[in-house]
């Protein structure tokens, strides 16, 4: 009955969470992230972890970082909101080949053709994406902290 409406927190979470390419939106000013995040093979030195609550999503040496633009939307939405602040293009990413190599990650229902990540623990953000016509997953560099 717990996992049932945990589910479904999900999902009502997820309805409002919208994230898209977006050719028209102008790059928000990301940096990669620190060398000392990233390994020799171009992978998370260290563990990756929700920013807001500290659970660990990935261990190190697992994530991939790849440059790929994807807006993702803010989690907080005001009714004063413009088509323009809701949300912000990313530009580096811990890429994942599956599911199962992350450690704690949420996941929405499917909306359009893409699946939301979040954190497992606290569901209070957007921190990455699924394609699910294309290969991979996507974790943000600059919605995640790292120990």
């Amino acid at each position: 009955q717990w996992y049932q409406r945990r589910v479904r927190g999900v999902l009502i979470q997820a309805s409002f969470i919208m994230a898209t390419l977006s050719s028209s939106s102008t790059p928000t000013t990301i940096l990669p992230p620190e060398p000392e995040l990233v390994d020799g093979d171009r992978k998370n030195a260290k563990k990756v972890v929700c920013r807001l609550c500290n659970c660990v999503m990935l261990n190190p040496h697992v994530g991939i970082l790849v440059e790929k633009e994807a807006f993702l939307h803010f989690s907080k939405q005001t009714p004063s909101t413009t088509p323009d602040t809701k949300g912000e293009v990313l530009s580096h990413f811990w890429r994942l080949e599956d599911m199962t190599q992350f450690e704690n990650m949420g996941f929405s229902r499917t909306v359009d053709n893409y699946k939301y990540l979040t954190c497992a623990d606290c569901e209070m953000e957007v921190v990455g994406i699924q394609y699910l016509d294309q290969p991979g997953l996507f974790l943000s560099c600059g919605r995640v902290s790292y120990t």
